[in-house]
């Protein structure tokens, strides 16, 4: 009996001497193995498509005078790449604001006499990843020819005031998101809520008239 053990034992010493690699390498699942080597992300393409699509409607608002509609358009390959256009309603026309290459511009917003549009911006890098950190509520002139940066604040659906006068949007730090305003002639943001809401919110923060 003392042999059949010894021998079991010195066969496994051979068989483990031989056998480089039984399986310690291998991946399972998230189980097990080397990490897989990092790769570097392509170059992005700044005309790729998907679907024979390169940018769709993220966010909608009427201009004051019903004639056209404010447009954040996103790529959809990079959904937090957007732009902003305008679609006139009775000329079935598109026409694409110039804007600064390689901002995101999101969730834009007429002002209520249709002169200026409020939006949220944020520099991106030369793959078009924009992160939110960078974000400030920025004023454009309606044809976006000027462009006043107006606070930094990690913001989101911004919206005017009747008078036009203050800004309302959702401000949020990642792990916590309050309602907030900008007012246009202090130049100071004021917090409305104090409710540090983790995540889950909708719709749009909005002054009642008056």
């Amino acid at each position: 009996m003392k042999r059949l053990w010894i021998s079991a034992i010195a066969m496994g010493l051979a068989l483990g001497g031989c056998a480089l690699d039984m399986g310690q390498d291998a991946r399972f699942g998230m189980y097990g193995g080397k990490p897989r080597e990092a790769k570097p992300e392509p170059p992005f393409d700044i005309q790729s498509t998907k679907w024979e699509t390169r940018w769709f409607p993220a966010h909608v608002r009427w201009a004051p005078d019903d004639s056209h509609l404010l447009v954040s358009l996103c790529h959809v390959n990079r959904t937090d790449y957007c732009r902003i256009g305008k679609y006139w309603i009775a000329e079935k026309r598109w026409e694409l604001l110039n804007l600064q290459p390689r901002i995101t511009y999101r969730w834009p917003s007429y002002s209520p006499d249709g002169k200026h549009i409020v939006a949220v911006a944020g520099g991106c890098d030369e793959n078009y990843i924009c992160p939110r950190r960078q974000h400030a509520l920025v004023l454009l002139t309606s044809d976006a020819k000027q462009t006043i940066r107006l606070y930094d604040t990690m913001a989101k659906h911004p919206t005017f005031s009747d008078d036009g006068k203050k800004i309302i949007y959702w401000r949020y730090t990642g792990a916590a998101t309050d309602v907030a305003q900008f007012d246009l002639r202090t130049g100071k943001e004021q917090w409305l809520t104090n409710q540090s809401w983790s995540s889950g919110y909708h719709g749009w923060p909005y002054f009642l008239p008056g």
